[in-house]
């Protein structure tokens, strides 16, 4: 019995047809506490649409990516990220994205060991949630990523998971020395039907699974062309605020997955 997945392995398509997902994207401001809504389209990414705060949601897989961005003092955006993944010990690759350019690879390492290298490089977490009865990507960084840690911890003193809740998730302001801004809250609401939000689970899991195989495979080639190489910056950077908004040519969601070199 010959399907199309045992056929693209026997033929070798598999090493040569890249695995994408690019779901629709809700967006979160940490500036103004806001979610915007931008759904994806067969031309790409639709305009962004303002939602109503809080959001209800139905977590389905929590990821990670790592990265922070400079200002060069020629006033050039550099963003720097790595490969999605679920934990601390997985393999990352760090790339790099200089203005409107392509990315470039940086070093392979692993969370902690890229974390000495650079100390700039700053966690976010990628939720992949169900929207409306579709799955959507949303990232959060700072506050929001320790909110939603502790909110996991919360479940899980009663022998909760989040995904057996829809989850409201708002917004509460914030305030530093010099400013203000917004935290991501999270809040359990009503339970889910398993049998209904599984498939969602499964679906998401198999190709997110797929990509970090395929991870696992290019960054071990990757890794060996970096031996003996130390990475460097070529000229003097400006530190942007992690807390803040800044405006760089590129963030994280508007990278495209082709930007990406495998």
């Amino acid at each position: 019995m010959y399907d199309k997945e045992k056929l693209n392995k026997l033929s070798g398509n598999d090493s040569i047809t890249r695995v994408k997902y690019n779901p629709s994207l809700i967006k979160f401001n940490g500036s103004r506490g806001t979610f915007s809504l931008v759904e994806k389209t067969q031309e790409g990414y639709a305009a962004p649409k303002a939602l109503t705060a809080p959001i209800t949601v139905t977590i389905l897989r929590p990821r990670r990516i790592c990265g922070w961005y400079e200002k060069t003092q020629a006033g050039e955006n550099v963003s720097y990220f790595t490969n999605e993944h679920n934990s601390y010990a997985d393999q990352l690759t760090l790339f790099s994205v200089t203005g409107n350019g392509k990315a470039k690879v940086v070093d392979n390492g692993t969370s902690s060991e890229l974390y000495e290298k650079y100390p700039l490089l700053r966690t976010s977490v990628v939720l992949y949630v169900l929207y409306n009865g579709t799955v959507h990507k949303l990232k959060l960084k700072g506050k929001s990523l320790k909110a939603f840690k502790t909110y996991r911890e919360v479940l899980d003193k009663d022998d909760k998971t989040f995904y057996e809740f829809e989850t409201e998730i708002g917004a509460n302001e914030e305030a530093s020395q010099s400013f203000s801004y917004y935290s991501a809250t999270f809040n359990a609401t009503k339970p889910t039907d398993l049998e209904k939000i599984g498939p969602f689970i499964e679906s998401v899991g198999n190709v997110l699974d797929k990509i970090d195989a395929q991870h696992k495979k290019a960054s071990a080639q990757a890794a060996q062309d970096f031996e003996g190489e130390q990475p460097g910056h070529s000229e003097p950077i400006i530190e942007v605020d992690e807390e803040g908004e800044p405006e760089p040519l590129k963030t994280d969601d508007d990278i495209k997955v082709d930007d990406i070199p495998f």
